[in-house]
C-alpha cells in the first residue's frame, strides 16, 4: 500500500523517471506533476553507459547509494506507467537487492489521485 509506505523509515520510493517529470514541469497527461514525497530521484538512462550497457557494478551501487537507494530498505520504483520501474527492479535484483516491488500503476494513478501529497522540486 502506498500510503502506508510513504509513513515507514525502512522505505524508499525510486522514481526512474525524467527530470521533467520529477520537478513536475511535464505532468505527462496526469492531473498533477511532481513526485511521491521523500522518493529517490535517479533517471532510468543514468545507469546506462553512453553505448546503452548497464554501468559497472560498483559505480551501480555508488549511483543508487547517492542516490538513497539502499539495500537495507524496501525499495519500490516507479516511473509513469511501470514500464522503466520494472527495469529498475531488474538492475536492484541483478545487485542482489532482496526487498523490492515495482508501483505497476506508478505517476498514472498516483498524479491523477488528488488526495494524495505530492512534491515538486
Amino acid at each position: 500500500d502506498v500510503t502506508a509506505a510513504l509513513e515507514r523509515p525502512d522505505h524508499v520510493f525510486w522514481d526512474l523517471r525524467s527530470e521533467t517529470e520529477w520537478t513536475g514541469v511535464n505532468p505527462m497527461g496526469t492531473k498533477r506533476g511532481g513526485h511521491i514525497p521523500g522518493a529517490m530521484h535517479l533517471e532510468w538512462r543514468s545507469i546506462l553507459t553512453s553505448t546503452g550497457t548497464f554501468k559497472p557494478v560498483p559505480e551501480l551501487r555508488a549511483l543508487l547509494a547517492d542516490a538513497g537507494v539502499t539495500a537495507d530498505k524496501m525499495v519500490t520504483t516507479y516511473c509513469h506507467s511501470g514500464v522503466r520501474a520494472a527495469f529498475g527492479i531488474f538492475v536492484l535484483r541483478l545487485l542482489g537487492y532482496q526487498r523490492v516491488r515495482v508501483y505497476d500503476a506508478s505517476w498514472s494513478e498516483y498524479g491523477n489521485v488528488l488526495a494524495m501529497p505530492v512534491a515538486r522540486s
